[in-house]
């Protein structure tokens, strides 16, 4: 089975729509429109992600968060590495993507503040045979 990098599993997309982004605590409730944008931009970035072959060859997984602002009119204005997954192709990949995803959607109205910063975990996971022993 090849591994496929993700931005994160079905149960962690829900958490990164939640918690991830920079976002209210999780007990308010956000509305439709915030919610949709958030899906949608996760979505938008994970068809950006390509698993490096050098990372994928040496068995490198991990996970980076990117930090990243976005405008009003979903322009990214700013793009960094806000943790590392402890190794340089992975990171490079994860800001590229984000990067490349953009522009998204514009920000819905009932998003409190704009521009608006998100931080979001990309994860890199090695399934190949070789990598689990």
């Amino acid at each position: 089975m090849l591994a496929s990098p993700h931005v994160l599993s079905s149960f962690a997309v829900a958490l990164t729509i939640a918690t991830a982004f920079t976002a209210p605590a999780l007990s308010q409730v956000l509305p439709a429109s915030v919610v949709n944008w958030k899906v949608n931009t996760v979505t938008k970035i994970k068809s950006f992600i390509k698993y490096p072959a050098s990372a994928k060859k040496s068995c490198q997984s991990g996970i980076a968060i990117v930090r990243f602002t976005v405008d009003g009119k979903g322009r990214v204005l700013q793009a960094g590495l806000y943790q590392s997954s402890g190794f340089a192709v992975l990171d490079a990949e994860a800001l590229r993507a984000v990067r490349h995803a953009a522009p998204f959607l514009a920000l819905p109205p009932d998003f409190s503040q704009k521009p608006a910063e998100f931080n979001l975990p990309v994860s890199f996971l090695e399934r190949e045979s070789h990598c689990l022993s």
